[in-house]
């Protein structure tokens, strides 16, 4: 059956309508959504891996600067420095292109903090 252009119009606004009722998108693109109560029930009694005893220490908390600052330069490396699939054959070029891919990494944090500093 053919639907005239009325009735195509009606379909999609329809359609259109139905949206503002689906949960709010967080801004990446990759479909994760924003939970509502629903989702969240359960997670009253949630426990952490991590217990007290560790977290209480002075040297995690660096420890999770550290390791924030070193998940930065290898998520900048993947997106910005084009890393996230293998440029070359062998382990020896895709070492090279690494260490040249790091090394720009620095200049450009150089620059940013001597921005920072002016």
């Amino acid at each position: 059956p053919s639907r005239t252009l009325h009735s195509r119009h009606a379909a999609t606004s329809s359609a259109a309508d139905s949206r503002v009722d689906q949960p709010a998108r967080t801004g990446g693109d990759d479909g994760s959504v924003i939970p509502d109560a629903r989702c969240l029930r359960g997670l009253d009694n949630f426990r952490s891996a991590i217990d007290g005893r560790t977290i209480r220490h002075p040297g995690y908390a660096m420890s999770q600067r550290v390791r924030k600052r070193v998940e930065e330069i290898f998520g900048w490396t993947k997106t910005v420095g084009g890393g996230r699939k293998l440029r070359y054959i062998g382990q020896r070029r895709n070492e090279m292109w690494m260490m040249l891919t790091v090394a720009t990494y620095n200049v450009v944090r150089m620059a940013n903090l001597e921005l920072a500093v002016a």
